[in-house]
Formats: structure tokens, C-alpha cells, sequence
């Protein structure tokens, strides 16, 4: 996911948790304050948890701030920013809030996507397709997504669309 796509969905979960349409992140530049009450951060510290348990540096941070009196908090979504910065919470798909925002989403309903796209190898037309999660555990963590479309065409163009997106975002 591209930083701008994490700050989207973080955004999100946090009006509908908070129930106000206000700006939670504050700041133009990477390097962001997040501000809560301490009504919010208790909203927030029952979905925290619900996940999983870890013991690393992130979960603790953000739970010890979410029980905490700070409303504010040092955020980014860019990596550079976070090299910069380490001090600032480094939201990425990894970071129990971002975790908590998509866990919010009912994944049990049916999500229907379109996407538009110009390929020299098919004819124009509609074509159904659909992208498979897979999550490989081990040594190390890795995500992939796999399309499946109607014709093997489609699903090697799919392939390549997606492996091209994700070297860009």
C-alpha cells in the first residue's frame, strides 16, 4: 500500500471510531501530529485490543500512548521521514493502528472492483477477474496478491499491471 492509500484508510477508521468529521492528522509536511482526546484513544485502545498480541517496540509505544495523557503523538507514513525522525510512529501496514483500520472493514462482504486499462494483447471488452490475497508466514513475512481472470490473457496482464504498481507505489 502507498502511503497515501495507509493515511486514506487510517483517516477513515479514525472518523468512524471517533464519530467526528475533523482532521486527526495535523501538519502538510511527512512528519505529522496525530491528535486524539483521551475519549478517542480509549476507543481506540479497545480495537488495539483485539489484535493479536506482539512484543515488539510499535505495540508498545502505541499502547502505552493510547493508556497515556498525550493527545498528541509524532506520525508519518513516509519511510524517509522515518529514517529522519525516529522518534515519530511510522505508520505502515505493520503499525498496530494501521492493523486496527483494516481490521474495522467488514472483509466478510463482497468488495466489487472495477479497473479500466489499454492492452494491445485482448480486444476490448469485459473481462471478470478476481485478486487473491496470500499471506506466506516464515523467516520472512511476505504478502502477494494473484490475479485470476476469465482468460489467461487477462490474468498474465493483471499480473504484470500489479507487479508494475507496486514497484511504483
Amino acid at each position: 500500500m502507498s502511503p497515501l492509500s495507509i493515511r486514506r484508510l487510517v483517516t477513515l477508521y479514525l472518523q468512524r471510531t471517533c464519530g467526528k468529521e475533523q482532521g486527526f492528522t495535523l501538519g502538510e509536511k511527512p512528519l505529522k501530529t496525530l491528535r486524539l482526546s483521551q475519549d478517542a484513544r480509549s476507543s481506540l485502545l479497545r480495537d488495539f485490543q483485539q489484535l493479536p498480541r506482539q512484543n515488539n517496540t510499535a505495540y508498545r509505544e502505541w499502547e502505552n500512548w493510547l493508556k497515556g495523557g498525550n493527545p498528541h503523538l509524532l506520525v508519518t507514513f513516509e519511510s524517509d521521514c522515518a529514517m529522519q525522525h525516529p522518534e515519530a510512529a511510522f505508520l505502515m501496514p505493520l503499525h498496530p493502528l494501521v492493523k486496527q483500520a483494516a481490521m474495522s472493514y467488514d472483509t466478510k462482504q463482497r468488495v466489487i472492483t472495477t479497473l479500466k486499462a489499454q492492452a494491445v494483447e485482448v480486444g476490448s471488452g469485459r473481462y471478470e477477474f478476481a485478486i487473491y490475497q496470500w499471506r506466506f508466514h516464515g523467516i520472512r513475512e511476505d504478502l502477494v496478491l494473484r490475479p485470476i481472470a476469465s482468460s489467461e490473457a487477462i490474468t498474465a496482464i493483471l499480473a504484470a499491471f500489479s507487479r508494475k504498481r507496486s514497484l511504483h507505489d
